[in-house]
């Protein structure tokens, strides 16, 4: 009788530790998947910045001395498509708590896949 006690605890020793290595495997698993799609994600949205950041600068240059040109000096195309970029910077960071909350939804959908 005692050995049969013996052999169910030591059959409960194996097997919560094949459990407990089986869920570390599988922690490190979801941990890589989540931290891969989150750095696929920031890389994918860091190379848009850049390129929208670098189209709007070409953009609001050629706009800048368009405008100036049609005003008659370019200092004053500068200045009026810098006071629209200034409220578009208003606009944005008014609306910031909106982008920091897609993000977050953007994220976590990754995390509890």
């Amino acid at each position: 009788m005692l050995q049969g006690i013996k052999n169910d605890l030591e059959d409960v020793h194996s097997d919560v530790h094949s459990y407990f290595e089986e869920s570390e495997a599988y922690l490190q698993l979801k941990v890589f998947k989540v931290i891969t799609g989150m750095v696929t994600s920031s890389v994918q949205w860091l190379l848009v910045g850049v390129v929208t950041i670098i189209s709007l600068l070409i953009l609001s240059i050629a706009a800048a001395v368009a405008i100036g040109q049609a005003l008659g000096e370019y200092y004053q195309g500068f200045l009026v498509v810098g006071g629209i970029l200034l409220f578009v910077t208003y606009l944005c960071y008014w609306g910031r708590n909106r982008i920091n909350s897609s993000l977050l939804r953007t994220f976590s959908r990754y995390y509890f896949e």
